[in-house]
């Protein structure tokens, strides 16, 4: 249905009151991610590879339209959840969840139409390290 390259960028936050203050500290990579159809139509299977300092990560998943014509119309806010596999011994997986906004004017960028909306997702990736048995202990 659609492939597309996305960056993830870290933020800084303000001490002073938690506001974040800087939506591009640092870029940490690329996402390549790929959309495909389901049987319905207000869910997508996603699948993502990419490579965030030096770690490489696939995962397979699904986003889904939480709320249609909100918070204005032409507005469609969705959710994606996709648990990861990281080609490193050291994790034993991980979890990636977004909050996206999109128009049906301006699909993806910084712009919004209408304006004052963080239109780009916002991403968390969670990755679990691996425990490892004092030696001896196994």
């Amino acid at each position: 249905m659609l492939e597309d390259r996305f960056h993830f960028w870290s933020v800084e936050t303000r001490v002073a009151d938690g506001r974040i203050g800087n939506t591009q500290a640092a870029n940490l990579g690329e996402v390549r991610g790929c959309f495909g159809a389901t049987e319905n139509p207000a869910v997508v299977n996603f699948y993502l590879e990419t490579n965030l300092n030096g770690l490489a990560i696939s995962g397979r998943g699904e986003c889904a339209v939480v709320l249609a014509n909100q918070p204005e119309k032409n507005m469609y806010v969705s959710r994606c959840a996709v648990p990861l596999k990281v080609a490193s011994d050291a994790y034993a997986g991980g979890l990636l969840v977004t909050s996206s906004m999109t128009t049906n004017e301006v699909t993806f960028g910084l712009q919004t139409n209408p304006p004052g909306y963080t239109q780009v997702s916002i991403a968390t990736i969670r990755l679990w390290r691996r425990h490892r048995s004092p030696p001896g202990t196994a």
